[in-house]
């Protein structure tokens, strides 16, 4: 039941292995839905992951495949997908430990926030436009709040 849940979940769930020999145990089918690429092909190339990133994210990625204990728990990563669409990842990240209490590799599930991440860029700009024009035009923009009274 636990395998039908995971694989049938819509964010991409994974356990990645640093020790013995680095690579990825599972991933979820559902990064050939987010990221256009299946398991099988990540399975075979442990870095494709960290080759689909966009430059920003790349520092993280790398750092957590040499060295599992910089892994950081909550993080946004970005991803250039097959098809040169920007998918966006809000990942989280949970170490795995063997019996001596050592890092062998991390849990994690990776959701799609392209839609989130993209309406909050349009907003940030629409604000930086506003703020621009406000702060350069020549005519008086002001705000001005009715109380409310009893008869309203």
């Amino acid at each position: 039941r636990f395998r039908h849940f995971v694989a049938k979940a819509s964010d991409m769930i994974f356990r990645y292995r640093v020790s013995p020999v680095r690579g990825y145990d599972y991933i979820s089918p559902a990064c050939q839905h987010i990221l256009g690429v299946s398991p099988e092909e990540v399975y075979a190339d442990h870095t494709l992951l960290l080759k689909m990133a966009i430059p920003e994210s790349r520092p993280s990625l790398t750092s957590a495949y040499a060295n599992p204990e910089t892994v950081r728990q909550h993080e946004l990563l970005g991803f250039i997908r097959g098809d040169g669409a920007t998918v966006w990842l809000e990942t989280s990240r949970v170490p795995v430990c063997d019996t001596d209490g050592d890092i062998v590799g991390y849990d994690g599930v990776g959701r799609d926030v392209t839609d989130r991440t993209r309406a909050e860029e349009a907003l940030r700009a629409s604000e930086q436009r506003f703020r621009h024009l406000s702060e350069h035009a020549l005519d008086v923009i002001y705000r001005y709040r009715l109380e409310p009274t009893a008869a309203c």
